[in-house]
C-alpha cells in the first residue's frame, strides 16, 4: 500500500493524535502552527505533502467570520452565515489545486454543555449553523473528487469525548480515545483511497442467519420473519441492511446447506421477505462443505477469497470456512439476532469513496456473467461460443460522465494492466488536459446484458509516435478477444495519426502476468529486453475481430 505524508491544519494541538498516527499506524504527520479557535488559511510555501487534513471546530468557524449575533436582523444574519460559508468554502477549493487529496473533519461543537438549547436549531443556532456547513461540504465533494469528509460524529463512543481541563492546559480538547478513534478512520480513508474497497462479496447462510428457524423443518409460515414479532423484525433490518449494501454494490451469494427448491421458495414467496433472487449473483445451496461452495464461488464470479466476508449464525461452519480458506474474513456474529443489524452496520471494510454506476448494476452483470459460462460449456469450441455472444463494444473518448469509472477501474485492476499505474482524480484530470494526451472507455454488451464499462485506454502522442499510458481491462471481460479489439484500435490510431511507432511499457508486477502473457502472443509486436513491446504500424495492419461489433465515439466533452 501507498505511505502518506499527511499535513495536518487544526485549531487545536495535535502532538497526540501525531503521535498515535506514526505509532499504530506508521503514518507520517506535519502539524502547522495553530491559533486555538482561529481558521488559518493554507499557504502555498507550506505544502509539503500529498494529503491535507482539515479539523476545526464550530467555536472557531463562529470566531474567525465574527459569527456571534446580538438583536441581529434574521435577513443580515443569514447572509453573514451563507458568507462565511462561502467563503470558508473557497479555502478548501484553493487547498484541491494544492494537494492531491483533501480530508476535511465534518463542523462539531468542542465544548461541552447544552449550547443554546432550545434555540440550537433557529437561525442563529449552533446545530443551524453546524449543518449549513457540512451540507455544504457534502455538495462541495460531489464536485470535488479529491475531497473527503470525515464524519467526527465516528470518533466518539461510549465514553467522554471532551474534556475543557485538557482545553486549558493542552489546548487540546479531546479525551485520549477519542483521538484514538479519530485515527483510526483516518487511517482507513487512507486505506481507501490507495486500495479501494476492502470486500466486494457477502457469503451468506439462509437459516437462523436471515430468517429465524429451519425452512426444512419449520416450512414457510414456521419461520420467524418479519411478522408481530420481535426476533422475526429483527431479521427484517437485517435483510435492509444487507440490501442497503448491495444497492452500493456489494454483491451477495448464498452459501446453505439446505433443499434449494425449498429455500429458494422464500425468496419467491414470503411476504416479508426483504431480498430477492435478483440480488443474489450466485447461489450455492446443497449438501457440501461450505468451504468447497466457496471455493467455486470464487472461480465462477472471479473474485479473491480475500474480498470475500462469510455471515452464518453456527460456529461450527465459522470455524471450518477459517480452518480451510484462511483467506475469507469470517467474523462471529452475535448470538441474539436482535444484535445482527448493528453489527453488520459497525463493519468498516464495507467502505467506499465513490459509487459509480457501474457499482449499482454489478449484481445484474455477474448474473449475466455466469450465464455466459453456462452456456460455454454447450460448445466445443471456443470461438463458436464467442459468435453466440453477439459481442458490441463501445470505445468512446473520456467523459464527465465516466472519468470517476475510469479512474475507479485504473486503480484496481490488477491482472490485465500494463503498468499498475495508481493515480488519483485530480492528477488524472490533470493528466487528460495536457495536450496531446487521449484517454478512452471501452463497454461491453452482447445478448445477456450489458457489462458496463470493462477496458481502458491511455496514451500519449509525441514526435510522431504514440506511447501507452494505460491498458486495461477487467478479468470478467478477459478471454473475449477484447484486448485484441483495443489493440487494434490502437493500431488504427497510429495509421490516422501518421505515427509509424507504437510503445507499449510492461511494467511486471506480481499480479499483471495475464497481460504480459498477452503481449508476449502477439505476433505484431515486437520486445525489447526491458519489457517494451513495440508496434511497427508501416509493417502490419490489424482487424478486429469479425464476430465483435466495434463501435468509435472519439468526441471527448471534458
Amino acid at each position: 500500500m501507498k505511505k502518506f505524508d499527511l499535513s495536518i491544519y487544526s485549531d487545536f494541538d495535535t502532538q497526540f493524535l501525531n503521535k498515535i498516527l506514526s505509532i499504530k499506524y506508521s503514518i507520517s504527520s506535519l502539524s502547522h502552527d495553530f491559533t486555538p479557535n482561529i481558521i488559518r488559511p493554507v499557504c502555498e510555501d507550506s505544502v509539503h505533502s500529498d494529503v491535507v487534513l482539515f479539523w476545526h471546530s464550530l467555536e472557531s468557524f463562529k470566531k474567525t467570520y465574527g459569527l456571534f449575533f446580538i438583536d441581529v436582523d434574521e435577513s443580515i444574519a443569514k447572509q453573514k452565515i451563507d458568507s462565511a460559508v462561502n467563503f470558508y468554502l473557497e479555502q478548501i477549493k484553493i487547498a484541491s489545486s494544492l494537494f492531491k487529496h483533501l480530508l476535511v473533519c465534518s463542523i462539531d461543537k468542542t465544548r461541552e454543555g447544552r449550547g443554546q438549547a432550545s434555540r440550537n436549531y433557529t437561525l442563529f443556532g449552533d446545530s443551524y449553523i453546524s449543518a449549513k456547513i457540512n451540507l455544504s461540504l457534502t455538495e462541495l465533494s460531489a464536485d470535488l473528487n479529491s475531497l473527503y469528509i470525515l464524519d467526527t460524529q465516528l470518533f466518539r463512543d461510549d465514553k467522554k469525548s471532551l474534556n475543557d481541563k485538557s482545553w486549558f492546559l493542552t489546548k487540546s480538547p479531546f479525551t485520549r480515545d477519542y483521538l484514538i478513534n479519530a485515527s483510526r478512520e483516518i487511517k482507513k480513508l487512507l486505506d481507501l483511497i490507495s486500495k479501494g474497497r476492502e470486500i466486494k462479496l457477502i457469503l451468506l447462510d439462509l437459516d437462523n442467519t436471515i430468517w429465524g428457524g429451519e425452512i426444512g423443518d419449520d416450512g414457510l409460515e414456521g419461520i420467524r420473519l418479519g411478522g408481530h414479532d420481535h426476533i422475526g423484525e429483527a431479521y427484517v433490518d437485517f435483510q435492509n441492511r444487507l440490501l442497503l449494501l448491495n444497492q452500493n454494490g456489494i454483491q451477495i451469494a448464498i452459501v446453505s446447506k439446505n433443499n434449494e427448491v425449498t429455500a429458494r421458495n422464500v425468496f419467491q414467496t414470503h411476504p416479508d421477505m426483504i431480498l430477492k433472487e435478483q440480488n443474489i449473483a450466485s447461489w450455492k445451496i446443497n449438501w457440501k462443505s461450505k468451504y468447497i461452495n466457496i471455493m467455486e464461488i470464487a472461480q465462477e464470479m472471479n473474485i479473491g477469497l480475500d474480498s470475500m466476508i462469510f455471515l452464518d449464525d453456527n460456529p461450527a461452519e465459522r470455524l471450518s470456512v477459517k480452518e480451510n480458506i484462511p483467506e475469507v474474513n469470517v467474523p462471529n456474529l452475535p448470538k441474539d439476532p436482535c444484535s445482527y443489524s448493528k453489527f453488520l452496520s459497525e463493519l468498516d471494510c464495507f467502505d467506499i469513496l465513490k459509487i459509480t454506476t457501474e457499482d449499482l448494476y454489478r449484481t445484474r452483470t455477474y448474473i449475466s456473467n455466469i450465464k455466459r459460462k453456462k452456456v460455454m460449456t454447450n460448445f466445443q469450441e471456443g470461438k463458436k461460443w464467442l459468435e453466440s455472444l453477439n459481442t458490441i463494444i463501445n470505445i468512446k473518448a473520456i467523459s464527465e460522465l465516466t472519468i470517476n469509472r475510469y479512474v475507479q477501474l485504473l486503480n484496481k485492476t490488477n491482472q490485465y494492466n500494463l503498468k499498475t499505474r495508481r493515480i488519483n482524480f485530480s492528477d488524472f484530470e490533470r493528466w487528460t488536459n495536457q495536450e496531446n494526451n487521449n484517454a478512452y472507455t471501452i463497454d461491453l454488451e452482447d445478448k445477456f446484458g450489458k457489462m458496463g464499462i470493462i477496458g481502458l485506454l491511455g496514451f500519449k502522442v509525441d514526435n510522431n509516435e504514440i506511447f501507452i499510458e494505460d491498458f486495461i481491462l477487467s478479468c470478467r471481460a478477459s478471454g473475449r478477444k477484447i484486448e485484441d479489439c483495443i489493440l487494434t484500435f490502437i493500431a488504427n490510431k497510429a495509421y490516422e495519426l501518421g505515427c509509424k511507432k507504437v510503445y507499449f511499457e510492461a511494467i511486471k508486477t506480481q499480479k499483471n502476468k495475464p497481460m504480459i502473457d498477452f503481449l508476449d502472443c502477439q505476433k505484431y509486436l515486437i520486445k525489447n529486453k526491458r519489457n517494451l513491446y513495440i508496434f511497427d504500424s508501416s509493417k502490419f495492419k490489424i482487424k478486429y475481430p469479425e464476430f465483435i461489433k466495434v463501435n468509435l465515439n472519439e468526441i471527448s466533452n471534458l
